[in-house]
């Protein structure tokens, strides 16, 4: 009997498809994007590639049954360049050369084994992204040139699809729209170590689509954490490789643009095959920051066809997490079940909850250069407060000074001061006065500039410092002269009414955020907006003025109010 209802139940589903195509949609509760894990190791012979072949394939003809409404591959497409050199020397960075024909040619003919991944373009309404990794440059792990890619993936073909939101100037940081549930998601897609200008594009998408929930997708971004590479990441799962100083690791995509954007909530990777595939952090306003790796090229032939499935279920406010591979056979295949180990994982998301806080509050981001609509914000003002003349007329010649405001002693005391003006107002581009705000978040980058008395040594002999840095909100604006005197009254104020807040600097660059929504609601309410005075009372710190070359350097205040 339980079989005819079923049986009865299917065939009425199938009618009503068929007669009314939308009605389908009623019994849609769960929606699939799929992650297409490294391939780079199914290039390498054509028994591998068979798996890539067949998770394509199997893409494709389960879109409807699956419900599969995205698909991210999360880079390394080829193996560039493997096995073919010793150590691979030639190859990275400054000794990576046109020269050697035989390589390229090799490369090229790697990139027209995969061509099939196209095929994905070939359902008008799937949409889809594939981010470069590491062995997706014309020469591994050097960003210079990426011609291979971008023949093989070329997206000015889907341009015209309602899904395709845009590229950079670059086309290969990547938009893309799709739904769940007929609510509106959009996804960008970044390149491997995203630089400053791929962060600059996701934000400015970010900007035009502030009501739309956001998943970002980037080659290398968590880490394995009982084995990390390099070792000084061993505190936590986001990675912290070293890049040049225009290419930001994992922390300083987190700190720079995942942070304090509450539209973010899951990140996508690869590149590592980690015992922890799962990490959920909290952003600035302590929401869930779900991030996924999924890196399956060490399993045999090149991974056993294993992709990461995440489910959407509107019913439950929640996702399932599980691998499935379409070639993996129980008992004959070689390697790890990996659908069992670590098996599935299935965490509260409430979608509903999340589109309403987006409706419900507005968020801006204020900086010298963000632009908010058609007014290009200009009006933070940033300035040192030196014990004397001389220490001024010093250290204004000092080249590594520039351009930064100094904060501690350093052959002298100084405090540093810091105003937005000009944020709250009735323009389209301010706060209203007496706004209800949720968060006011101020972000500050220091340079390698800075010591303490407590500091460690960590991994590679590289010392870091920890220091207790008060931020004191000002009543008034200070007088001219107090650039230059009364360094002491103000001292011992900041330190007398300040709260203390712990930072740390190593020796690269380092992006933190501070909470500043109390003193702020005052200045909505009506209170004077002065500015800030930072001061660190043992040790020295610096953090990157508003005059910084490099946008993202900038001081920005990250504003979240009740609409």
């Amino acid at each position: 009997m339980l079989n005819i209802k079923s049986f009865f139940l299917k065939g009425t589903i199938c009618f009503f498809a068929l007669i009314f195509p939308s009605a389908l949609e009623v019994f849609a509760k769960e929606y699939t994007i799929v992650l297409i894990p490294d391939t780079q190791n199914y290039t390498l012979n054509k028994k591998n590639i068979y798996h890539f072949k067949e998770q394509i394939k199997w893409i494709i003809n389960n879109k409807e049954n699956k419900n599969i409404v995205f698909v991210s591959h999360v880079g390394d497409v080829i193996a560039s360049n493997l096995g073919y050199f010793p150590n691979n020397l030639h190859l990275i960075g400054f000794l990576c050369n046109k020269r050697n024909v035989d390589f390229l040619k090799n490369q090229s003919e790697t990139w027209e084994k995969v061509r099939f991944i196209s095929d994905l373009g070939n359902i008008e309404d799937l949409a889809f992204s594939i981010s470069p990794g590491n062995h997706d440059y014309d020469c591994k792990n050097n960003k210079k040139t990426l011609k291979g890619f971008q023949n093989t993936i070329n997206y000015k073909k889907y341009h015209k699809r309602k899904w395709f939101l845009g590229a950079d100037e670059t086309g290969i940081n990547t938009a893309q729209i799709f739904e769940i549930n007929k609510q509106e998601f959009i996804h960008i897609g970044l390149e491997w170590q995203p630089s400053n200008k791929a962060i600059k594009f996701a934000q400015k998408i970010i900007n035009e689509h502030p009501k739309k929930p956001v998943i970002l997708t980037t080659h290398e971004y968590l880490i394995v954490r009982d084995n990390p590479l390099p070792e000084r990441c061993k505190n936590s799962a986001i990675g912290c490789s070293w890049t040049s100083s225009n290419d930001n690791n994992g922390e300083e995509l987190f700190q720079k643009l995942i942070k304090n954007n509450p539209q973010i909530f899951m990140v996508f990777s690869g590149h590592n095959g980690s015992k922890e595939r799962l990490i959920i952090s909290k952003n600035s306003l302590d929401r869930k920051v779900i991030q996924i790796v999924s890196d399956f090229s060490g399993d045999p032939e090149g991974g056993n066809g294993w992709m990461t499935l995440i489910t959407f279920n509107t019913d439950n406010s929640s996702i399932m997490i599980n691998n499935f591979s379409p070639t993996y056979k129980e008992e004959i295949s070689l390697g790890p079940n990996r659908s069992k180990q670590p098996g599935q994982k299935i965490i509260e998301l409430n979608l509903t909850e999340l589109k309403s806080f987006l409706s419900k509050n507005e968020v801006k981001n204020f900086r010298n250069g963000e632009i908010h609509g058609i007014k290009n914000y200009t009006d933070a003002k940033n300035s040192n407060i030196y014990q004397s003349i001389l220490g001024k007329k010093i250290k204004s010649k000092i080249p590594i000074f520039k351009e930064t405001i100094l904060v501690g002693k350093f052959f002298g005391e100084h405090i540093g001061s810091l105003h937005f003006k000009n944020i709250i107002g009735t323009k389209h581009y301010q706060i209203p006065p007496n706004s209800k705000i949720e968060k006011a978040i101020l972000t500050l980058t220091s340079n390698q500039i800075s010591f303490s008395k407590n500091y460690e040594i960590g991994a590679n002999g590289i010392l870091k410092f920890y220091n207790k840095l008060k931020i004191y909100p000002i009543d008034k604006p200070l007088s001219k002269s107090k650039n230059i005197s009364s360094i002491k009254n103000l001292k011992e104020k900041i330190v007398q009414d300040s709260i203390n807040r712990f930072i740390s600097s190593g020796i690269s660059n380092t992006t933190q955020s501070f909470d500043v929504t109390s003193e702020f609601q005052k200045w909505a309410d009506g209170a004077e907006n002065s500015g800030w005075l930072f001061y660190v009372p043992q040790g020295f710190w610096n953090f990157k003025s508003s005059e910084s070359t490099e946008l993202l350097d900038r001081p920005m205040l990250t504003i979240v109010y009740k609409k």
